[in-house]
């Protein structure tokens, strides 16, 4: 994955907008931050969780280690 995430810290997201397209990127998520700035995440698949769920860091760091998943960047 590319390196812009680092650059969504401490912003705040006013609105997100969800695509589909039958032609590529097929899924797209835009975040727009309060400063009228955005970002997007793409891809050809790919699907959300059902909700927010509690923890920080350190708990997310530990969900991923135990499914076998490696995490290759924190921001």
């Amino acid at each position: 994955m590319k390196d812009g995430l680092k650059h969504i810290i401490g912003k705040t997201i006013k609105s997100v907008i969800v695509t589909r397209n039958d032609r590529p990127p097929k899924n797209q998520v835009f975040l727009i931050f309060d400063d009228d700035t955005y970002f997007e995440i793409y891809g050809e698949s790919f699907t959300g969780a059902g909700g927010i769920d509690q923890g920080g860091v350190d708990e997310v760091s530990r969900y991923i280690e135990k499914s076998g998943a490696q995490i290759t960047n924190v921001y």
